[in-house]
């Protein structure tokens, strides 16, 4: 779905790939020991409670419904002013259940957790109760938006160029404290996979990286730079690597290079896309621990990935094909589907919501979107262009 400026921090997606590395090649890297003060945590150090730890679409639905922000078209050189809105699955209609009183620019996606809905605008943390209730205001440092939760608290992610890292906090939804994680030196990428810790991405090096601005320095040391892909416990700040790739494409026998990217996780194995520079691709996976690689089987000729959805913070649908010949790989059950009903606009799938709706882009032309509706997973995989449109939003907030 569409998001109306939905500013908070994106978790990095790194893009570069190489291919795996044995899990104890490099084990012995004097930069890997130099950046692990982790070893030795255990359970008995946890600063706090880890659930189940989730990202994107996850973070927005109840069972029942699904909450986004969105604001009106301001008048010209003036900040808007956002409001809540919740999709109700059973009526297909939105309902708007708060506005803000300041206009801004700057604000977040919610999180929904507990009956709450904990949206940032500036620098102030709103809750919501959803039951209609009054809202509470709570100042936050700078540059805090929350992309990332589970069970018992909410995580902020901010790249910091300077140092070449990712700074993380996280703030305790009971007592709003707010702590900062200990994420390793160059750490350049994090994902809430669904695993009660987080998998990150981290660049090892032989000496620190330079200042980017310092550009001729800064890649001259990415030559010979590795990526390592670990877990991390925000608790305790255990870090066990994965596997490791050099940070530039590895080139093959035939002189071309293969890119990977990552795309989520999925019964408990980890799922890349990779693609050659004649634009033919497919998708790899491997065990939580790095081991049993193998290519996803099933996909048609023409592999290469255009999009995906996640459905509860696990991986689901992969996407494919030109205008016109649009395919879908469903990951749980392992079937290609032919898609005749989705278009470059209207039908395409926005999100996975609930157990078992679609969100997908509505119009009355093929290629001109205005709205969204929803229908049932099986439905719309099945090719049915039944889909309901989302009556859009009611203004009953005051």
């Amino acid at each position: 779905m569409k998001k109306a400026l939905l500013l908070l921090p994106a978790l990095a997606l790194a893009l570069a790939a190489c291919t795996p590395a044995s899990p104890d090649s490099a084990a012995e890297n004097t930069a890997e020991s130099a950046a692990a003060p982790q070893d030795g945590a255990t359970a008995e150090t946890a600063a706090f409670p880890v659930g189940r730890l989730v990202e994107g679409d996850a973070l927005q639905q109840t069972g029942d419904a699904y909450y986004m922000t969105s604001y009106d078209t301001p008048a010209e050189d003036e900040a808007p002013l956002p409001y809540l809105v919740k999709l109700d699955f059973a009526t297909a209609t939105e309902e708007v259940v708060w506005r803000a009183e300041e206009a801004s620019w700057q604000f977040s996606a919610p999180v929904v957790r507990d009956g709450q809905a904990y949206l940032t605008i500036d620098s102030t943390l709103y809750r919501i109760p959803l039951d209609g209730g009054e809202a509470t205001a709570t100042p936050l440092p700078e540059e805090t938006s929350f992309s990332a939760a589970d069970e018992y608290g909410l995580y902020s992610f901010v790249y910091e160029r300077a140092s070449n890292t990712v700074r993380g906090s996280r703030m305790d939804l009971q007592t709003g404290q707010i702590t900062e994680l200990a994420f390793p030196a160059q750490t350049e990428s994090v994902w809430a996979v669904g695993e009660s810790r987080f998998l990150l991405t981290r660049l090892v090096t032989e000496a620190p990286l330079p200042d980017p601005q310092e550009f001729e320095m800064y890649d001259a040391a990415l030559q010979n730079a590795t990526r390592e892909y670990d877990w991390f416990d925000p608790a305790t700040g255990a870090l066990e690597k994965i596997f490791e790739e050099p940070y530039y494409p590895v080139s093959r026998e035939d002189g071309s290079a293969l890119n990977r990217w990552f795309l989520g996780e999925n019964g408990q194995r980890l799922y890349f896309g990779w693609v050659l520079p004649d634009g033919t691709g497919g998708v790899e996976s491997c065990a939580l621990d790095g081991t049993g690689w193998q290519a996803v089987d099933g996909l048609p000729e023409d592999r290469t990935i255009i999009g995906y959805l996640k459905r509860n913070g696990m991986l689901c649908w992969l996407m494919g094909g030109p205008e016109g010949a649009h395919w879908i790989f469903d990951l749980d059950s392992r079937r290609l589907y032919q898609m005749p009903n989705i278009t470059s606009g209207v039908g395409f799938p926005e999100a996975l919501l609930g157990s078992d709706l679609v969100m997908v882009a509505d119009g009355e032309q093929p290629n001109i979107v205005s709205g969204w509706a929803l229908i049932s997973a099986e439905e719309y995989l099945n090719g049915s262009t039944g889909w309901i449109p989302v009556t859009r939003r009611t203004d009953t907030a005051s």
